[in-house]
């Protein structure tokens, strides 16, 4: 990989993991050896990381975890936006790298300011789902509206015709 080009990946300028790495590194004032003395992983393998000869497996992300503060599922991604992009620009990029999302990805998210949930409650984190409330009504798909405040739970039957 050319210098010039080490790190940019073809998704818009984003950061690729091994350029990420090297800013947080520089960000948390550290060096090569002391991260791989930190991990308890060499330094050649530090130095292949954040050159971009070699990806960040699923036991790195859980060290550099424990070290940088981030998630081991953020040291993950395959790539990372640059510093200075709009919330929506995180939001479009956040979606199409995950896709789905599990109950504490989605927490994280909303943490982080990708999601825009407002109110947000924790409690409504399903395990790939959130349960949204709107407010005291639901209207049904017969066009009946039934009033659910008060904590009412509202649960319909599914009807199947044959």
């Amino acid at each position: 990989m050319a210098a010039s080009n080490r790190g940019r990946l073809e998704t818009g300028g984003d950061l690729s993991p091994g350029e990420h790495l090297r800013r947080e590194i520089e960000r948390l004032d550290l060096d090569q050896v002391a991260v791989s003395k930190a991990t308890r992983v060499s330094r050649q393998t530090i130095n292949n990381i954040v050159n971009d000869r070699q990806p960040i497996s699923r036991a790195m992300s859980a060290k550099l975890a424990r070290l940088m503060g981030h998630s081991s599922d953020y040291w993950l991604r395959k790539s990372y936006p640059r510093q200075g992009g709009n919330r929506d620009q995180a939001a479009s990029s956040f979606a199409r790298k995950n896709g789905v999302l599990v109950n504490h990805q989605i927490v994280r998210a909303v943490k982080d300011g990708v999601l825009g949930i407002e109110p947000f409650t924790a409690a409504n984190v399903r395990m790939a789902a959130i349960d949204l409330t709107l407010g005291d009504a639901v209207l049904t798909s017969d066009g009946e509206t039934a009033n659910v405040g008060g904590r009412k739970a509202f649960f319909r039957a599914a009807r199947f015709s044959e």
